[in-house]
């Protein structure tokens, strides 16, 4: 039977899309393994890496809102492929040690999902995870609450599900949260 190993991710970003925007920084961390029947809860493992920006365009809010120092990264941060390929090599291990696929997983899965995927495919490593494994935390807590998608924040899934709100935004941090929430979850 297939197993499958559940990874949150969390991107911290200066723009709304991949290319003209750049990621700087890049989060993940296991949550747990699912057979379709049973989920069972890991000790989460982590990756993060900070990144040099790809582009010269940035978005000043969304830039301010990571809390990242954009050029600080450019000289200090890690090239994009050599992070990409660091990242591939992280999932292959995370797969390989619990014999499961890595199904990512995340809040605001849409915009880290696009901008892990563009950044794998064009940095040569091609997609570890191909084109549909992943799981949406906000879709399937609304679905369980029975609220609508758009009521759902954040804020409301960490309090009701982990008791406490959401600390100041990290990438890390943010995917330990989101690894407890997926295990709150299911």
């Amino acid at each position: 039977m297939a197993v499958d190993l559940y990874i949150a991710v969390r991107v911290a970003a200066d723009g709304p899309v991949p290319g003209p925007y750049s990621m700087l920084a890049l989060g993940m961390a296991t949550a747990g393994t699912f057979d379709g029947t049973t989920f069972t809860r890991h000790e989460p493992t982590t990756f993060h890496c900070e990144l040099q920006p790809i582009s010269a365009g940035f978005v000043p809010e969304t830039l301010a809102a990571t809390g990242l120092d954009r050029a600080g990264l450019a000289r200090t941060g890690t090239a994009p492929a050599v992070a990409m390929r660091q990242n591939a090599a992280w999932l292959a291990e995370q797969a390989g040690r619990h014999d499961a696929r890595p199904v990512l997983a995340g809040r605001t899965l849409g915009h880290d999902w696009m901008f892990t995927s563009w950044y794998h495919a064009r940095f040569g490593t091609g997609s570890p995870l191909g084109t549909a494994a992943h799981l949406d935390l906000t879709t399937l807590y609304a679905l369980r609450a029975g609220r609508p998608l758009h009521a759902v924040t954040g804020a409301e899934m960490t309090e009701r599900l982990l008791g406490h709100r959401a600390p100041a935004s990290h990438v890390l941090d943010d995917a330990l949260e989101q690894a407890a929430l997926l295990s709150a979850l299911l």
